[in-house]
């Protein structure tokens, strides 16, 4: 059960790392970052 817990976690971090750096250069363009990544 614990690994189940872990992977989700580890698949939020790495969105926002990607999300986060596309927000600093594309503001604009976070909604649709957003919605491609979930």
């Amino acid at each position: 059960m614990t690994n189940m817990i872990l992977v989700p976690d580890k698949l939020a971090l790495a969105t926002e790392r990607n999300i986060q750096p596309a927000v600093h250069h594309q503001p604009n363009g976070f909604s649709d970052r957003f919605a491609l990544g979930f």
